[in-house]
């Protein structure tokens, strides 16, 4: 028997989503708009007792690479660029401890939309959070669209956070 979400008691929906979601991944840029998404996703895990991943992914500037670290070969300034990041990264879970159970980070280097699509399949997490930069029209065409991309390769929901977020400050 297939019973939609809307047809059950609300007690039994709560249920099902505290189960439902025991790993959030938050995908960060350090931009205020994933600084957004990272205060929705700790409150998120928080309130499911949840897991939370953050991921940064250090784009190359000579195209992907499938690897999680910087090649040897690699540019000097991309092998400090994702030292910075893991400090950075590690700073900011370090700052999430308190509202949740249990924080992990990961740096991953590539192109953002698969790094973060490929983890969130390699760890089993319930749920990817976004924030969005809104860009629309000939910008977003340019630049393309991480958020876009991820909600269509996703292996799991995704939830884009946009606006203000005051209830944890960072």
């Amino acid at each position: 028997m297939n019973t939609s979400l809307a047809k059950r008691p609300k007690a039994e929906t709560a249920q099902t989503a505290r189960q439902r979601f025991k790993r959030v991944l938050v995908a960060v840029d350090f931009s205020n708009d994933s600084r957004k998404a990272l205060i929705c996703a700790a409150e998120l895990a928080a309130e499911f007792d949840a897991s939370l991943t953050l991921v940064h992914v250090v784009e190359p500037r000579g195209g992907p690479r499938a690897a999680d670290l910087p090649a040897l070969t690699g540019d000097a300034s991309e092998a400090v660029k994702f030292a910075e990041a893991k400090l950075e990264l590690n700073d900011l879970a370090a700052q999430m401890l308190g509202p949740c159970r249990m924080v992990e980070t990961l740096i991953r280097c590539g192109l953002a939309f698969f790094e973060i699509t490929e983890a969130a399949k390699a760890l089993g997490v319930d749920l990817i959070v976004l924030g969005t930069h809104g860009y629309a029209g000939l910008q977003r065409d340019l630049l393309g669209s991480t958020v876009e991309k991820v909600v269509r390769h996703a292996p799991c929901p995704v939830l884009v956070a946009r606006g203000e977020t005051t209830r944890i400050a960072l």
